[in-house]
């Protein structure tokens, strides 16, 4: 008799798509998933899956077909144009309930920086409508800090010229809050500097100094992170907090 047991999940990606699946570990597959998609310039912005039973593979069947009817396209296992609702309803079909991957996406708040605050409160060139801005684009950082909104929807919502948030974004961009990343369809993804604010795990990442405030680790070869200042001869290397 063949007790083993499996989960069937869903996960929700920042261009839109939607991967359906089945693991016996599912927490594994979806780290790998969240590493994929931050290789190609995206994000996971949110991944669910069921209570462990039996009979997953031919939930599987069940879940990619419930997800091809909700779909505009299918390549695969993913889907596109699928919406979170649909996706949970597919996935809360197959009976078993279903959980939420806290471990593969963020929470929808971050870490920021005190002293950053700072810094942009007392910046004489960043004004109202550029710290509006920001905030928007705050507002949709995702996991690792990757930000891809296009800017027309930023004019529309904050009653810009699309013009102006072109201006502000680059200003931002020449403050090193705001990183370019890879461009997708028409426009450029961006990551915020992670010395302003972070959403991720941040072990590894967050070194405490001798003064005592915590600040980024940048390692050689990361193109997005703006380095922190090198401690000086009298002053010992940073240790992680």
């Amino acid at each position: 008799m063949n007790t083993e047991t499996g989960y069937c999940y869903v996960v929700l990606f920042s261009n839109g798509f939607v991967k359906g699946g089945k693991s016996r570990d599912v927490f594994k597959r979806c780290k790998t998933h969240k590493a994929t998609a931050a290789a190609l310039g995206l994000s996971v912005k949110g991944a669910f899956y069921t209570e462990p039973h039996g009979d997953y593979h031919a939930s599987e069947k069940r879940l990619l077909s419930a997800l091809a009817e909700a779909s505009e396209r299918r390549v695969g296992e993913f889907f596109r144009g699928v919406e979170e609702a649909a996706a949970l309803e597919a996935l809360d079909s197959l009976g078993h309930g279903f959980n939420t991957i806290k471990e593969c996406y963020g929470d929808r708040w971050f870490i920021l920086a005190q002293d950053a605050l700072i810094q942009l409160a007392t910046d004489d060139e960043l004004t109202g409508k550029s710290l509006k801005v920001l905030l928007y684009l705050w507002a949709h950082l995702d996991f690792e800090n990757f930000i891809h909104i296009p800017q027309v929807e930023i004019a529309n919502k904050l009653k810009l010229h699309k013009q102006d948030v072109s201006k502000y974004v680059a200003l931002l961009e020449k403050k090193g809050i705001l990183i370019r990343g890879p461009k997708q369809a028409r426009s450029f993804s961006f990551r915020l500097n992670p010395n302003f604010g972070y959403k991720g795990d941040p072990v590894g990442k967050v070194y405490r100094t001798r003064n005592g405030r915590c600040e980024f680790h940048v390692v050689d070869g990361d193109d997005y992170i703006v380095p922190p200042t090198a401690p000086g001869p009298d002053e010992p290397d940073s240790e992680p907090a």
